[in-house]
């Protein structure tokens, strides 16, 4: 009757054990699943950051097209318009003025260098406009940079909590046994 004894003891502490590894092997597997989906979220989400940041730079690329283009056809503009003011001016002053003169020289340097402060206006807004792409370029850069560095490190997995809730498992389980084993040695009575 001894043997029997000494063989149900054996067999309760294989079955605690086997308990005991099985379930904390299933605690690690839910870890490394836990971790490894929230490594593939974190490249996947970091891979649309940059895909966004990617179609941001072409727009803005296209937007700085779209200004250049504006500055050329409005400088064109403006002289065919200073042109045809220009011959204008030069042709009243030469009737009004006929022998020339300072009043005469002023009035059409003064049409000449309304022209020219106009295009100077529009060369120096396409330049403003040109610096806030490379602004927003930049800032959109670097705030996709650093969203996708605070992910790499949400992603990875805290080594500390993971061995902490596999040894929280282990002990719960060790509990469990001794549990087991007290009542099969008090005859259930606990």
């Amino acid at each position: 009757s001894s043997d029997l004894g000494g063989d149900s003891l054996v067999m309760c502490w294989a079955a605690a054990t086997t308990m005991l590894v099985g379930q904390v092997a299933m605690k690690g597997m839910q870890i490394y699943q836990r971790n490894k989906a929230m490594a593939q979220q974190a490249q996947s989400q970091a891979t649309d950051n940059i895909f966004e940041m990617n179609n941001s730079l072409m727009n803005y690329e296209q937007e700085r097209q779209d200004a250049y283009d504006e500055a050329v056809n409005s400088i064109m503009k403006t002289q065919q318009n200073a042109l045809q003011l220009n011959s204008q001016v030069e042709a009243a002053v030469a009737e009004d003025f006929v022998g020339g003169g300072r009043t005469a020289d002023q009035i059409t340097r003064s049409s000449y260098a309304d022209t020219a402060r106009n295009i100077a206006s529009i060369q120096d807004n396409y330049k403003r406009k040109s610096n806030e792409i490379d602004l927003n370029k930049y800032a959109v850069t670097k705030s996709t940079a650093r969203t996708n560095s605070a992910l790499a490190k949400s992603a990875k997995p805290n080594r500390w909590a993971d061995m902490l809730e596999l040894g929280s498992t282990a002990f719960s389980a060790y509990q469990t046994a001794q549990d087991i084993k007290l009542k099969r040695d008090t005859g259930g009575k606990y």
